[in-house]
């Protein structure tokens, strides 16, 4: 076997070692050059001529490397402290490597796991235990009958025990949303029925009431029916109706300029104390939030004081704001899936001391009790 050797010198001419060493003939096989120190490495077949050629030029070397496999056991038998750690490392090896000194679980994501640990606790995988005491066959038969355990592996590698278990496929139950019939959520004319399994109860142009069957879960045979997902998409003309009545004078609640503050103290979303009360027998709220962190939230709750009052109302300077404000509620309480079919209509007109407004907004959208749920991110009105 032939061992490399290394030589640390320190010296300004390594041009000039460099130069003698390849006219001897001598082979290198690293060189490496830190500050004043350069590093060579060659075979201890080299070594010889290399270290002659640094004495007669005169170069301070350090040598770090055995030449021969006498040398080195040479140099380990002159060191009883070496010899002895030498020794009781292979005793050590000889010793315990009949032992298993712990184990590894994988694949037991839905199985119990106190389980997998107590079939090992009672076959002995303790710890520190003598490979002779154990009985892999027994484990994995034991192992396999934990209930949800379809399959499992144990393989001893070395001193560690190596368990994997292969879980049995999850039961998949039927939907029930599919068992249903599929229902109408809205009163609606229909405009088009694509059932993709069940039978439709409705056709194009039918008119239908909140809760009427539009498909059901059976399939119909010619000799009668049988049972089916109810699955399908339902679309219709919905008619949304906004009303409001007006009288020519309201009670209400107006400000009075006083105000109450308390702060409220949540920990982890739940409330911490009771629930503040307001000082004033009439009153409007608001809170603001002060601090929020490490699931700490503060929020400051305002009581404005108000009284009650008649307020009189002028139909003809508040009949366009009512208008206004009615439609936009309208449009708030459509869902964001319906298409348009024409703009809201309005009627406004006085009865009685009172200014009636009713608006109408006819649209085309999904009307099946089936109607998935919306996308992340989207925000539904209505």
């Amino acid at each position: 076997m032939d061992i490399s050797v290394t030589y640390f010198v320190k010296s300004g001419r390594i041009r000039v070692l460099l130069n003698r060493a390849l006219q001897e003939g001598i082979t290198f096989l690293k060189i490496e050059h830190e500050e004043a120190e350069t590093t060579f490495s060659l075979r201890r077949s080299d070594a010889s001529a290399f270290e002659r050629l640094l004495r007669e030029e005169g170069f301070a070397f350090k040598v770090d490397g055995f030449r021969d496999g006498a040398a080195l056991l040479k140099r380990v038998l002159s060191r009883p402290f070496l010899l002895a750690s030498v020794l009781l490392t292979f005793v050590a090896l000889l010793l315990f490597g009949g032992f298993v000194y712990g184990y590894s679980v994988s694949g037991n994501d839905r199985v119990n796991r106190s389980a997998v640990a107590a079939v090992l606790l009672e076959n002995g995988v303790d710890g520190f235990t003598p490979k002779s005491h154990l009985d892999l066959a027994k484990i994995k038969k034991e192992l396999v009958a934990i209930d949800g355990v379809a399959f499992a592996s144990v393989r001893l590698v070395g001193t560690r025990l190596y368990v994997e278990i292969k879980e049995e496929l999850p039961r998949v139950e039927p939907d029930p949303l599919f068992t249903e019939p599929i229902t109408s959520d809205f009163d609606a004319v229909i405009t088009k029925v694509v059932a993709e399994s069940g039978t439709p109860r409705v056709k194009t142009g039918d008119v239908v009431q909140k809760g009427t069957v539009l498909i059901d879960p059976v399939y119909s045979f010619t000799e009668g029916e049988g049972a089916a997902y109810a699955r399908g998409e339902v679309t219709g003309r919905v008619v949304y109706r906004k009303e409001c009545v007006l009288p020519s004078s309201t009670i209400e609640l107006l400000p009075t300029g006083r105000s109450s503050s308390c702060r409220i103290l949540y920990l982890y979303g739940k409330r911490v104390g009771v629930e503040p009360v307001s000082p004033y027998p009439h009153f409007e709220s608001k809170d603001r939030v002060v601090y929020r962190a490490s699931g700490v939230l503060v929020v400051e709750r305002t009581f404005y004081e108000c009284r009650e009052a008649p307020v009189y109302h002028d139909f003809d300077a508040e009949g366009a704001a009512v208008l206004s404000r009615l439609r936009e509620e309208m449009l708030l309480s459509v869902p964001f899936y319906s298409n348009e079919k024409g703009g809201v209509y309005a009627t406004q007109k006085r009865v009685d001391n009172t200014l009636v407004t009713v608006l109408y907004y006819t649209v085309e959208q999904r009307i099946d009790s089936s109607i998935l749920e919306p996308r992340s991110g989207v925000e539904v009105y209505g």
